[in-house]
């Protein structure tokens, strides 16, 4: 600490005051700065040889001048001003956040000859506090479930899109066990995932079930990521879930589709290629019973032989041995139409065969999404 002859030696612990971060100068009661900190020559950029001697104003913006000369009379009136939010000016005339204490110095008889103020820099906070309103914000606008539970998988904190995904409010869910979420099929996951936190490891976009507050299922992709504090420990965890159930049935919707196409390839394959009528009947009606998921299927169709005697044939699909035709059975609703779309065209023809198989393709071809 550089000092003046104009104070007697109020900092006999001068390698303590050194080591301080902060910036510590005093002066006496003309406002002459009279001792300054190495801190306060980093803060604010002047060396000791440069500030001693000027006005401590000129660490203050014009528009803080009253301010700080209220401050340093409450502070010669006996009151101690202890971390006061304002603005300094550096050297470089940038401005800078601080908290600033000012205490009145006093003589062995207990006169007020001057003042010391510490100034802190919360440049660093300010910046903290602005980054973690802007994430809260980010987090509490986000549509993805964003959770954060201890590691004993309490939950600590639940955004707006937690509460739309899952039904629960913020107060019903805060302070609950994240098991609330999980299907009872599913708590293993909670106890791998939790292990694997405890190490510091991160657990990517898995994909799972977890359970809404009305008890209905849903898709889950879950990234969980360890929550650390200032020293590097584990101390929780934080989740972000998205749903992704209706992309899920997206893709099962698409892999029937396709299922279809290649089910109606080889029927087409089997119409253009074939002169089996019963092999592509056969064919149809096993089709057909897989595409609408039908437990069993039938294809009724009238035949005329040659003496021109009408007699009705037929294919089965999905039954389980033998089934009398007059036994009860699941004929779904495509057997009617198959039957009346057939039973007319046999009806008024019994060649040539091609028209027949065109009906059956457009049938196919035409199988309304319900069935599936």
């Amino acid at each position: 600490m550089i000092k003046s002859a104009h104070l007697p030696d109020i900092f006999t612990l001068q390698s303590i005051f050194e080591g301080i971060q902060d910036a510590i100068y005093c002066h006496d009661l003309e406002f002459r700065i009279t001792n300054w900190s190495p801190a306060a020559e980093r803060m604010f950029g002047y060396t000791a040889q440069e500030i001693l001697g000027q006005s401590v104003f000129i660490l203050s913006p014009d528009d803080k001048y009253s301010e700080k000369e209220k401050l340093m009379q409450e502070a010669l009136n006996g009151k101690r001003i202890n971390q006061y939010r304002t603005v300094c000016l550096t050297r470089s005339r940038i401005e800078i956040p601080v908290t600033l204490s000012i205490s009145p110095i006093k003589d062995e008889n207990g006169q007020i000859i001057g003042m010391s103020q510490i100034a802190h820099d919360v440049s660093f906070e300010d910046q903290a506090e602005e980054k973690q309103s802007m994430l809260a914000a980010i987090i509490e606008s986000s549509e993805d479930a964003i959770i954060s539970k201890t590691l004993d998988g309490i939950i600590t904190t639940w955004n707006k899109g937690a509460e739309h995904i899952f039904g629960y409010a913020e107060d019903e869910a805060v302070g609950q066990p994240i098991t609330i979420l999980l299907p009872a099929d599913r708590l293993s996951e909670e106890e791998n995932i939790i292990s694997s936190i405890r190490r510091g490891e991160k657990v990517g976009h898995i994909q799972t079930i977890r359970k809404t507050k009305d008890g209905r299922l849903l898709n889950i992709s879950l990234t969980v990521s360890p929550i650390k504090n200032s020293d590097g420990a584990v101390i929780g965890a934080s989740k972000v879930a998205r749903n992704i159930t209706s992309q899920k049935e997206s893709e099962k919707l698409i892999a029937k589709h396709i299922e279809r196409l290649e089910l109606l390839n080889v029927v087409g394959r089997s119409i253009n290629e074939s002169l089996d009528l019963q092999q592509i009947l056969q064919q149809v009606t096993d089709s057909t019973t897989k595409l609408t998921g039908a437990a069993f299927g039938a294809f009724f169709y009238n035949q005329v032989n040659q003496e021109g005697e009408s007699y009705r044939l037929y294919t089965l699909s999905g039954v389980p041995g033998k089934l009398s035709l007059t036994s009860r059975c699941h004929v779904i609703p495509i057997y009617f139409i198959l039957l009346s779309a057939e039973k007319e065209y046999f009806a008024q023809t019994t060649s040539p065969r091609i028209p027949a198989m065109a009906k059956m393709r457009h049938f196919l071809e035409n199988l309304p999404d319900i069935y599936l």
